[in-house]
């Protein structure tokens, strides 16, 4: 993902001391503490992973192919991204079968968003820096997507590269989309919408014999082949009312003030149940390479195979 320049409102802030959070590291602190504390107290660097480095990748390709223009067909660049994941040496996990389906299926997903994909009209602007303050906490980010409507109103769009989210975790998700909304309005932009455009995935109108027809949802691969130039790009909503908002202000302060409570004392950073998330922690977790705990989870199954193997 390109390098961005610091913002001079951020830098005012880094110059009077101030504490500048993002969501993506209060989000980290809620999923592991202790992968928290490895990050951004002892300030391990984080590994790749194949989901967060193609993810940053297809955003930035995304942003210049709105901005600058269509010399290149959006597949091109997509495919460049692909090549530059390869060349680090950054890999999709197996299946369960050591096989290439996962690459297989997240390559077709994507390779069917890029040759279908409308980039959008009308007043919009990409990469939107905002910053949301409450009190004493600051939080930055970067809308993706921010379309001025003519009504007067803004639109928040987050791109996805990843699955849909399951029910118990949309909640989870939205407080970014949330927050975003929050700092718009500190802005003085009236917010209509929010929503996540889930680039794996295509909307489009199914048409039965009877005539009738149905809106359906599916991986860009699963759609019929009549259906393909007529679908776009699925977009979920989230909503976005006095209540949502409140559940989030509470989220962002209840977080913020427990990373101060837990200071530097790396015995208050407990990790995560493993077992519950042995896929993040050995795929995703960026400081997965430097914990204890999941070594010793990894070596006790280690073990336990190798005792299996003993008669």
């Amino acid at each position: 993902m390109a390098t961005r320049a610091v913002e001079p409102e951020l830098q005012k802030l880094y110059d009077e001391g101030k504490k500048v959070y993002s969501f993506s590291r209060l989000d980290n602190f809620n999923t592991c503490h202790y992968g928290f504390y490895l990050h951004y107290i002892k300030g391990l660097k984080d590994k790749e992973n194949v989901y967060s480095s193609a993810g940053g990748c297809i955003h930035d390709v995304l942003q210049h192919y709105i901005d600058d223009g269509q010399d290149d067909t959006l597949e091109d660049k997509m495919n460049d991204c692909l090549d530059d994941l390869e060349l680090f040496g950054i890999e999709f996990p197996k299946d369960r079968n050591g096989g290439e389906t996962i690459k297989e299926n997240w390559i077709n997903n994507m390779t069917l968003f890029a040759r279908h994909f409308q980039a959008p009209s009308g007043k919009f602007e990409t990469e939107k820096f905002v910053l949301y303050k409450d009190g004493d906490i600051y939080l930055q980010g970067y809308i993706d997507l921010l379309r001025f409507n003519e009504d007067g109103t803004v639109s928040i769009f987050d791109w996805k590269t990843s699955s849909m989210y399951k029910n118990e975790d949309i909640l989870k998700h939205s407080r970014q989309l949330t927050t975003y909304g929050l700092a718009c309005e500190q802005l003085g932009l009236k917010v209509r919408d929010i929503a996540w455009v889930m680039l794996k995935y295509a909307d489009y109108t199914k048409v039965y014999k009877n005539g009738s027809e149905r809106k359906t949802t599916a991986e860009w691969r699963k759609v019929p082949e009549e259906y393909l130039e007529s679908a776009k790009v699925a977009v979920v909503s989230y909503p976005y009312n006095e209540e949502t908002k409140e559940e989030c202000r509470e989220y962002i302060r209840s977080t913020v003030d427990k990373i101060n409570k837990y200071g530097d004392d790396e015995n208050a950073y407990n990790p995560c149940s493993i077992m519950k998330n042995s896929y993040y922690c050995n795929q995703l977790c960026g400081v997965r390479d430097n914990c204890p705990y999941l070594a010793d989870y990894n070596n006790s199954f280690v073990k336990e195979n190798d005792e299996d193997d003993l008669f």
